[in-house]
């Protein structure tokens, strides 16, 4: 039996909204060399479910990913049970 190797975690950075936004994101990321991309998915925010967008990257890049965003102004990327909301 063949192994395949194993897929590095992916890490969601940001929730937007809208598709282009998304798209704009993801193509800044890999501009700046790091591998992303974007996916349909539904978050809780607060006490509400809200349908977007979901950015990620793998999660060697989540760092380097997530200060890129912070300087392009983008929203901080929605809280998880391990990790707070980044300010």
């Amino acid at each position: 039996m063949l192994e395949q190797p194993e897929r590095e975690q992916q890490r969601v950075v940001v929730v937007v909204s809208v598709q282009s936004q998304a798209d704009l994101l993801v193509a800044a990321l890999q501009a700046s060399g790091i591998p992303a991309a974007a996916t349909i998915t539904t978050v809780r925010l607060g006490h509400e479910w809200v349908e977007g967008y979901a950015v990620s990257v793998t999660s060697a890049d989540e760092e380097l990913a997530l200060a890129l965003l912070r300087d392009l102004g983008a929203p901080p990327p929605p809280a998880t049970d391990d990790r707070p909301p980044r300010r």
